[in-house]
């Protein structure tokens, strides 16, 4: 009956989980406005921006990859995922592939995307790992997308590396902290 009443004391001192990472200005979540000057050159960047949404819900992470075209949301990618938990499968609805749309890589429409996650440092940095069916000039390949999310130390700007199994070298995307829908 102690341990019982230990156990329920502690769980009540306890935070919820991600509540102190969503709390802290250091935090990942929230809006990120890209900046194209510390990024990765890539003909992406020339009419339609990217802006990320990171929430979290219940120990459950969402991530928006926004494109922002003319200020108005053109394209939305969410997935969500436990860190630590096994990988989740969504439909894919569109034929737009949003890692690579600007290189005619399609996207197969009613095929699956599992995605799964780590914290590196829970509420400051994380790991996702992302399998998805796409259509190339070749036939159909499965391409496997790795990204890294990382806050600076002062908590303004986020760094995401996407590195590809079909590509050698990483994107290095820049965002710092905005408001929605307010890309430059």
């Amino acid at each position: 009956m102690k341990g019982l009443l230990c156990t329920i004391i502690l769980a009540l001192l306890m935070p919820a989980e991600g509540l102190l990472a969503q709390d802290s200005e250091h935090s990942l979540f929230g809006t990120w406005q890209f900046v194209q000057e510390k990024s990765t050159d890539l003909a992406t960047w020339r009419y339609r921006i990217p802006e990320l949404v990171i929430g979290d819900s219940n120990g459950t992470v969402t991530i928006d990859h926004r494109w922002v075209e003319r200020k108005q949301i053109a394209l939305v990618d969410r997935y969500e995922f436990q860190p630590g938990g096994a990988p989740v499968s969504t439909p894919v609805t569109t034929e737009i592939w949003t890692d690579n749309w600007f290189m005619g890589v399609l996207a197969k429409k009613a095929s699956e995307r599992t995605v799964s996650g780590r914290w590196i440092i829970r509420g400051e940095a994380m790991m996702t790992v992302s399998e998805q069916t796409v259509s190339i000039s070749q036939g159909e390949t499965t391409i496997t997308t790795t990204r890294e999310y990382r806050v600076s130390g002062d908590g303004k700007t986020l760094t995401l590396r996407e590195t590809r199994s079909s590509r050698p070298s990483s994107v290095i995307l820049t965002f710092e902290r905005g408001q929605p829908g307010a890309a430059r």
